[in-house]
């Protein structure tokens, strides 16, 4: 079997299985709220579970859809035919496919903690500001103190949530692969462009090789300071 379709087969199983483990987590939480939470309000928690649900499976497959690999430049556009600059293209074309993807991924995570931020905390301040006066709730419960207790633990899933995203600061980390996708894109775009005007010299294929090798240092530079904050 080819190793690209076992990269597919793993791509999908490991899909397939964070769909499983969200869909049981959604029966679960579906149920617990179904027992404690009176009826037309448990019928508005349950929404909002499935839409929070669907919102990540359809995130998923996005994720999985909008996955590419790199391939190899096309050469016939090139009026140079250096095997050097065959090269620089070809890894040029792969540096900016990985980033891409690299860019959605963190682009998805950003919005995945603000998003569970911002409906949690809507959701806590519906639950608190909710008038349940002689509406009886099962088993007795009350509701006062129910909704309280439900708000803190929403609190606290609000606080995880905000401090993994200070600890892993996934945000910096999408906006500094954009800008060394754009920088790997300009690159690119600057060699065709010269290449359309004239043929390109050795030494000015060596230079733009430098250049791309100068981002790449820039983005080794850049993930050695995230490693010696994460470990002081």
């Amino acid at each position: 079997m080819e190793k690209r379709s076992i990269e597919k087969i793993a791509k999908i199983g490991s899909m397939l299985s964070r769909v499983a483990v969200l869909a049981f987590a959604l029966i679960i939480l579906l149920q617990f709220q179904g027992s404690i939470i009176a009826s037309p309000y448990s019928y508005y928690v349950g929404g909002l579970l499935i839409s929070l649900f669907l919102y990540f499976i359809f995130n998923e497959a996005r994720q999985f859809l909008s996955y590419r690999r790199a391939e190899p430049y096309d050469r016939t556009q090139l009026k140079t035919q250096n095997d050097l600059l065959f090269k620089l293209m070809d890894n040029l074309n792969q540096e900016i496919r990985e980033f891409q993807n690299a860019v959605n991924y963190f682009f998805f995570g950003v919005r995945s903690f603000k998003y569970s931020t911002v409906l949690l905390a809507g959701l806590s301040t519906v639950i608190l500001g909710l008038d349940m006066t002689g509406i009886r709730m099962p088993n007795g419960l009350d509701f006062t103190r129910l909704s309280k207790n439900i708000a803190l633990v929403i609190g606290a899933v609000i606080t995880i949530i905000s401090t993994m995203a200070i600890y892993w600061n996934i945000e910096k980390y999408w906006l500094q692969n954009k800008i060394i996708l754009q920088k790997f894109r300009e690159l690119r775009e600057e060699v065709e462009f010269a290449d359309k005007k004239s043929q390109l010299g050795a030494t000015e294929v060596n230079e733009y090789c430098e250049r791309f090798k100068t981002i790449k240092k820039e983005f080794y530079k850049y993930w050695e300071g995230v490693q010696a904050e994460r470990n002081k």
